[in-house]
C-alpha cells in the first residue's frame, strides 16, 4: 500500500543494544473451502473481494510485512491478477515477494516469474515506483494472494494504515511494533528525544480500539470493511478513507499549540540559515531592480527573475517532468548554489524570492502550506510533514500579496489552486504562527471561446474556434504542458476541443501563443 509523504517520520535511531532479530513472516493462511465456493452476489458487490489483509510494521527490525488474499468474482475481476506493490525507492527496498493463484477446484499455481519495476501514474499526475507481477492461471472464482517485505536502514517510519480499499475487505489485521525498548531511543535531527507514540484515527467503527499487548505491540483487527467509492470533485481520497496515523513524539506533542510555536521557530532558523547574509543575493537584486522602482515594481521584477530559474521539481534535464525526483542534495543547497547553478527545487526557488525581496527592503514573509489536492492540514496533529510547499507573502503598499514563486508559470499575485483556502505556518512580525491562505476567486479562472462556423446544406459545419485561458485555467494547462513535448501539448488541446463538440468532429490545432508567458492568457 502506498504511503504518502505526509506520514513519513524520518529520524536517527540510536541503539545501545546492537542486535535484534528479524521477525518471521508467517506462511500462507489456510484455504477456507467456503472461500473457494464463494460467488458474486448482493452481499459481495464488485468484481473482486479482499478476503484477508495483514500488515506488520516493526520499527525495531526496520521491516514491514504485507499479506493480501483476494477472490476474483467476475471476468473483469481477472484484471486483479496484475498486482502492483508501490514503494518509495528513496527510502525502502522490497524483498521476499511471493505469490500464487488458487483455482476454484483448489489447484495451486505458484508465481514463478519476476517482479518488474514500473512507474505508476495516479490521480493529479502523481507518479511513483511499483513492483509489478502477473499471477498465472487466474479465472473467475480463483483466489490470488501475495506477500512481500519492505525494509529500510537508518530511518523509522511510523506507519500510516489505510484500512479501506476500493474493494470490500472481509478480514484485516494490522500490527505496529514501535521503536521503544530498553537500550533504544529516538533522536531527531534537532537533538529532540522522541519517547512515545501518538496516533489519530478516522472512521473506525464504534467499539473498535487499538490494543497494546504486553510485549509493546499495537494491534487492530477488523471485519467487513466497506469498499471506498471514489467520486468526482471530492477532497483527496487518502484523507477520507478509514485510517490510523501514527507518529513519534514527546510530551509537547500533546500540546499542539506549543508544538507549532516551537516548530515555527525552528523553521524560521532554517530559512535564515539557507539565505543568511548572501552577497550573491544582493548582487542579483542590484542587477534586477532600479533604485527608483516602486515596491510593486521591485516585487514583480524579482518574481519574474526567479520564475526563469530551472525548477527541478517540475522539469528534468530534457525539459520534461521527471518520473521520480531525486531530492538527495536538497538539504545541502544554499541560496548561493541556486543562483550559481540557476536551478533549484520549488521550495528553494520560493526561498530565493523571499531572500531577494528582503534584500530589496521589501517586507516579505515565508509560509509553509499543505497542498490541499493531497492533504488536509490538521492543527491538532503535531506533524510538520503535513506542510508540503512554501509560498511567500510580500507587503506592497500596505497590502499583503500572496505569491507562488516555486510554481513555474504562475502569474504574479496568483496562487496555484492547491495552495488556496488551505492552512499552514507563516512568518509574521510577531514570529511564526498558524494561518490560512486566501481562497480562490472565480475571476482568476477564466475560459473564453469564440467560434466562426459555416453551416452547410448537409448539416455539417466547418470553421475556426479560438479559445483563451487565463489565471488558474491557463496555469493548469501550462503545468500539464511541462510533462510532455510539443506534439503532446498539441494533442492535449485538440482532444480538449473534441470533447466539447459532437462525436466524430475533426479538429486540427493551427497555433498556440503565449504558452510560456504567465502574465498573458
Amino acid at each position: 500500500m502506498f504511503r504518502p509523504k505526509l506520514f513519513f517520520l524520518l529520524l536517527a535511531v540510536v541503539c545501545l543494544a546492537s542486535s535484534y532479530s528479524v521477525l518471521a513472516f508467517d506462511d500462507w493462511q489456510p484455504i477456507n473451502p467456503e472461500e473457494l465456493k464463494m460467488t458474486a452476489d448482493a452481499a459481495h458487490q464488485g468484481d473482486a473481494i479482499i478476503l484477508y489483509h495483514e500488515e506488520t510494521a516493526d520499527d525495531m527490525s526496520r521491516h514491514r510485512w504485507v499479506y493480501k488474499r483476494l477472490k476474483v468474482l467476475t471476468e473483469k475481476g481477472k484484471d486483479r491478477a496484475s498486482v502492483e506493490i508501490p514503494y518509495d525507492a528513496k527510502y525502502v527496498g522490497i524483498s521476499d515477494i511471493r505469490a500464487r493463484s488458487i483455482a476454484p477446484d483448489g489447484a495451486i499455481t505458484p508465481f514463478a516469474g519476476k517482479a518488474f519495476n514500473s512507474t505508476i501514474v495516479k490521480a493529479h499526475g502523481v507518479k511513483y515506483l511499483a513492483k509489478v507481477l502477473a499471477l498465472p492461471n487466474v479465472q473467475v472464482g480463483s483466489i490470488i494472494e501475495w506477500k512481500y517485505t519492505e525494509y529500510w536502514e537508518s530511518y523509522v517510519f511510523a506507519p500510516h494504515w489505510v484500512l479501506q480499499n476500493d474493494l470490500l475487505t472481509k478480514r484485516a489485521k494490522f500490527t505496529f511494533v514501535p521503536m521503544f525498548k530498553a537500550g533504544h531511543y529516538i533522536e531527531d535531527s534537532r537533538g529532540d528525544i522522541k519517547d512515545r507514540v501518538f496516533y489519530t484515527t478516522v472512521g473506525l467503527p464504534a467499539n473498535t480500539a487499538i490494543k497494546t499487548t504486553a510485549n509493546n505491540r499495537m494491534e487492530l483487527e477488523l471485519k467487513d470493511i466497506p469498499a471506498f467509492e471514489e467520486e468526482d470533485f471530492t477532497p483527496p481520497s487518502e484523507m477520507l478513507k478509514m485510517r490510523v496515523d501514527f507518529y513519534y513524539g514527546s510530551d509537547k506533542m500533546g500540546k499542539p499549540q506549543e508544538f507549532w510555536k516551537s516548530e515555527g521557530k525552528y523553521w524560521s532558523k532554517e530559512l535564515d540559515k539557507f539565505a543568511a547574509h548572501s552577497a550573491a543575493v544582493a548582487a542579483a537584486v542590484s542587477k534586477t531592480i532600479l533604485p527608483t522602482d516602486t515596491p510593486d515594481q521591485k516585487a514583480r521584477k524579482i518574481y519574474a527573475y526567479v520564475q526563469k530559474i530551472k525548477n527541478l521539481s517540475y522539469t528534468g534535464s530534457d525539459g520534461r517532468l521527471e518520473e521520480l525526483l531525486n531530492h538527495e542534495s536538497r538539504e545541502k543547497r544554499t541560496v548561493d548554489d541556486v543562483l550559481q547553478l540557476h536551478e533549484g527545487f520549488r521550495d528553494e526557488i520560493a526561498r530565493l524570492f523571499w531572500a531577494m525581496a528582503r534584500a530589496a527592503n521589501l517586507q516579505a514573509f515565508a509560509m509553509r502550506v499543505a497542498d490541499r489536492d493531497e492533504y488536509f492540514f490538521q492543527a491538532n496533529i503535531p506533524n510538520p510533514s503535513q506542510l508540503t510547499s512554501e509560498i511567500v507573502i510580500v507587503n506592497v503598499d500596505g497590502k499583503e500579496v500572496f505569491l507562488d514563486p516555486g510554481t513555474p508559470l504562475c502569474p504574479f499575485g496568483h496562487l496555484a489552486w492547491q495552495h488556496t483556502a488551505t492552512q499552514g505556518l507563516r512568518q509574521s512580525a510577531d514570529g511564526a504562527q498558524l494561518a490560512p491562505t486566501p481562497g480562490a476567486s472565480y475571476k482568476e479562472a477564466i475560459s473564453k471561446r469564440v467560434g466562426r462556423l459555416t453551416l452547410s446544406d448537409d448539416g455539417s459545419a466547418t470553421g475556426k474556434i479560438g479559445i483563451g485561458w487565463a489565471g488558474e485555467e491557463a496555469l493548469t494547462r501550462r503545468l500539464s504542458g511541462l510533462k510532455t513535448d510539443e506534439a503532446g501539448r498539441k494533442k492535449e488541446l485538440e482532444d480538449e476541443l473534441k470533447a466539447m463538440l459532437p462525436a466524430g468532429a475533426l479538429v486540427h490545432l493551427d497555433s498556440v501563443v503565449d504558452w510560456d508567458n504567465a502574465e498573458k492568457q
